[in-house]
């Protein structure tokens, strides 16, 4: 939860440093090395989740992989952002 927590953390900062917000973020595509872990999201995922985006969650497709790039990773997560152009 707490690798969570950081990914959606920078995400979100990212979006905010190009003038964005959390609602302008349309779609999420979580890569994790153990889906039994990520899959059904409730009680803390949920609760993660509302923190970040409220009532306004963005779609997410979750996807087990057998491993990242990185030893220690068991989540990453690409994020699709639509931003006003004006």
């Amino acid at each position: 939860m707490q690798q969570l927590r950081v990914i959606l953390d920078r995400i979100t900062r990212m979006v905010a440093d190009q003038g964005g917000k959390t609602s302008d973020i349309v779609k999420l595509s979580t890569y994790v090395t153990n889906i039994d872990e990520w899959f059904p999201i409730e009680g803390e995922h949920v609760d993660i989740y509302d923190e970040f985006f409220g009532d306004k969650k963005p779609a997410n497709l979750i996807i087990e992989i057998n491993r990242l790039a990185a030893p220690g990773l068991d989540i990453e997560i690409e994020a699709l952002a639509v931003l006003d152009s004006h």
